[in-house]
């Protein structure tokens, strides 16, 4: 270790001095350009940068962070460690821990809805007799959507927007979000949320709980809606599936063409008796994606999503998320329109895209149900993607036994001219002899010919209840299904 640390001393004064001679402009050692300055600062006991200066430069989609700080003249260097501290009581070095770098600038990966910290100390310099500061300067940096508001634990919410209803974004802003804390909260009715770009979340890490009680529901118009980090429950005793149709309704008088996102996110959903979104207009979604959810339905005949009249969804997917029922689901998961981008004049649209990635559906469309019309007889404009996905126990025809998942999301006979890409999926059912059906058939009717798919019973430890751990050994070297119910890895 003595060695290490008398090469990294060096290290930092090399680099210092020739910093002086280069007279570099830009923060390069800790050194402004006129070195004469600097070097005047001399038998001393560093401090770390400022508060005042600093810079966060986030690339547009949100995957690399450039972080600058201001100049400490007569450092050697500075020591920098990036942290998520999504849990602040467990952070997480990303990026090379107690990094020593010789300039005022570093780089790391980011993600969406996080919170970061940086922590930087500067280095001393033996030329000038220069030690290290004692303590870090640390700044925090997160990629969450601008809080307008903080609503606390306990609160009903349907009380609280009426008494705060949304306000229009203001200029320069292109969402806004809505924060609940973790803790408890309800809601009793519906929930009008203008036509303001909104997300609503709970903390990533502690969850908001919220019990949807009697007619509780979301009424979108049309301006894109983001929910995440919220776990859902439905009153049994109060809950009423006559007159709330959906989480998330939209105004059944008007319609339109929303190109903002439609989005749960990390959200647990029990119970679920109405869809998650319900549309019986003419609604036109750009994009709806589900990500690292946990669904149960415990009502055979409810939709997942229901796109009635002439609701539509261009771009449609499902992601490291696990959604099943109770009991076996009677009703089309998914039902929406024929419809391609080419009716939506003004849209921009020219394909559609179906997406499953890392999913667990279980008990889903039985009775040779699962999407219905969501790809329609011009099927050369839509593009579907299904990988590492295991579909159990859904789509089967008790009288023949002879549908499946793939032909039946590419709307039975239009399968031919579909753009599709399949990859390590499961299609299993346990009433069927041999247990599997879409697989290498002499026929053409919309079997998975991919090569890649695995024929082996995923071996739930007790899908009945809700657990959906894997414990076949093809599945989870494939990384199949939902990644909540495989062992992590390094």
């Amino acid at each position: 270790m003595k060695s290490k640390h008398l090469f990294l001393r060096v290290k930092r004064d090399s680099l210092a001095f020739a910093a002086a001679i280069l007279l570099f402009s830009s923060c390069v050692d800790g050194y402004k350009d006129d070195w004469t300055f600097s070097s005047e600062v001399q038998g001393v006991t560093l401090e770390s940068p400022s508060t005042e200066g600093w810079t966060f430069t986030r690339n547009v989609d949100i995957t690399s962070l450039e972080i600058k700080w201001p100049v400490v003249l007569g450092a050697g260097g500075y020591q920098v460690t990036f942290y998520n501290i999504d849990d602040p009581d467990n952070p997480v070095v990303i990026g090379e821990e107690n990094e020593v770098v010789d300039k005022c600038t570093i780089t790391r990966d980011i993600t969406e809805d996080t919170k970061y910290k940086v922590a930087v100390r500067a280095l001393g310099n033996q030329k000038y007799n220069n030690a290290d500061a004692v303590a870090a300067t640390e700044m925090t940096y997160n990629t969450l959507v601008r809080v307008r508001e903080t609503i606390p634990t306990g609160t009903n919410l349907t009380e609280y927007f009426t008494a705060n209803p949304i306000e229009p974004l203001a200029e320069g802003e292109e969402e806004i979000a809505y924060e609940l804390v973790a803790g408890v909260y309800e809601m009793d009715g519906n929930i009008d949320l203008g036509t303001t770009t909104l997300t609503i979340r709970g903390d990533k890490v502690n969850h908001a709980k919220l019990t949807m009680k009697r007619n509780a529901s979301f009424i979108n118009r049309g301006a894109g809606l983001k929910i995440k980090f919220i776990d859902f429950d439905f009153d049994a005793d109060t809950y009423s599936t006559s007159n709330s149709r959906g989480v998330v309704m939209f105004n059944s008088t008007e319609a339109g063409i929303v190109q903002q996102p439609y989005v749960f996110q990390s959200c647990t959903i029990k119970d679920l008796p109405v869809p998650l979104y319900y549309c019986n207009n003419g609604y036109a979604l750009s994009s709806l994606s589900i990500t690292d959810c946990l669904v149960s339905i415990n009502t055979a005949s409810t939709i997942f999503i229901a796109f009635n009249g002439q609701g539509w969804i261009k771009d449609l997917s499902f992601s490291n998320s696990t959604i099943y029922y109770t009991v076996p689901g009677s009703a089309y998961f998914v039902q929406m329109r024929g419809r391609t981008p080419s009716n939506f004049s003004g849209s921009g649209w020219s394909t559609s895209l179906r997406k499953m990635s890392n999913c667990t559906f279980y008990q889903i469309g039985t009775n040779n149900r699962f999407f219905n019309n969501v790809i329609n007889s011009n099927s050369a404009v839509f593009f579907l993607e299904m990988q590492n996905t295991i579909f159990a126990d859904c789509v089967v025809s008790s009288a023949t036994g002879t549908e499946g998942v793939f032909r039946r999301i590419c709307n039975a006979g239009n399968y031919g001219n579909v753009n599709y890409t399949l990859g390590y999926n499961t299609y299993y059912y346990s009433a069927v002899p041999g247990g599997f059906l879409d697989y290498d058939t002499s026929d053409e009717n919309g079997r998975d010919h991919s090569g890649t798919a695995i024929k082996v019973e995923p071996k739930f430890v007790n899908a009945a209840n809700g657990d959906f751990t894997l414990s076949s050994s093809e599945h989870i070297a494939n990384r199949c299904g939902d990644p909540r119910w495989l062992p992590t890895t390094e």
